[in-house]
């Protein structure tokens, strides 16, 4: 694992989840708390990933005009506690602006 540039392709899909992507916001906030040491398992996770960036990169949200009334809808999720090793609490918000 030391040969393994994984922090390098962890910042690159980083770059590219604030830029284009936030649905990548929970894999990669995932997959960076083992920065530090990551495993062969985390490696292969991330591999993962970049299989998942390769099929999918022509899905984009689309936005069309419509005539109903504007409406804003969020969602919150959270585990308290949900890190076994640190006991930290993990949280995600999920917006929809006219069932978009």
């Amino acid at each position: 694992m030391s040969k393994i540039l994984y922090a390098n392709v962890i910042g690159s899909v980083m770059y590219l989840m604030v830029c284009t992507r936030p649905n990548l916001a929970h894999p990669i906030s995932t997959l960076s708390k083992f920065m530090s040491d990551p495993g062969p398992k985390y490696w292969e996770a991330l591999k993962w990933l970049l299989r998942y960036l390769k099929g999918s990169y022509d899905i984009s949200l689309v936005y069309k005009h419509t005539t109903e009334e504007v409406k804003l809808k969020s969602f919150i999720n959270y585990d308290y506690a949900g890190d076994r090793d640190n006991k930290k609490s993990t949280s995600s918000y999920m917006f929809t602006l006219c069932n978009s």
